[in-house]
């Protein structure tokens, strides 16, 4: 849930938030707040020629210099997962980026349930909302997680013990 509840987060900080996705996944992006969205499929972001302030990735699947192109001047790229080679390159060379260029780079190991409780409030308020793919009975896992590895899934593919 990083990506759809970090866009949700960043939209009540006032955020202007471009998403980087399947077109199939468009309605879900919008509907949770996403302000604009990119076609991965069809076009590279980091040809655009537009710039960002925050890039946050949780997939890392290209170069460091592909990010660093589009970041603004000061601008923060922010990793979560992906290739392990990649992740090492960017904690490796991220002081020496940031020394050169200005440009920040963090690789973030997630605590889990750090924030939760800082989320639950918004949840409680309404601020949030949880996207769920399912729910799949327990019965038919083999196919959620065949749902789930094709990266079609939108949000948590949830299972039910019912």
């Amino acid at each position: 849930g990083v990506g759809t509840i970090g866009v949700q987060v960043a939209k009540l900080q006032g955020a202007e938030v471009t998403g980087v996705d399947r077109a199939s996944k468009f309605k879900m992006m919008r509907s949770i707040g996403f302000d604009h969205v990119i076609n991965y499929e069809q076009e590279d972001f980091t040809k655009s020629g537009e710039r960002y302030d925050l890039i946050l990735d949780t997939k890392t699947n290209r170069s460091l210099f592909a990010y660093l192109r589009v970041l603004t001047p000061g601008g923060t790229y922010v990793t979560v997962g992906g290739v392990t080679t990649t992740l090492f390159q960017f904690l490796i060379f991220g002081a020496l980026i940031r020394l050169l260029t200005g440009k920040k780079i963090v690789v973030i190991k997630l605590k889990q349930n750090a924030h939760l409780a800082h989320l639950k409030e918004y949840f409680e308020a309404g601020h949030l909302t949880p996207v769920i793919d399912g729910p799949y009975k327990l019965s038919d896992w083999r196919d959620a997680f065949r749902h789930f590895s094709t990266a079609n899934h939108e949000g948590k593919v949830i299972l039910t013990m019912v």
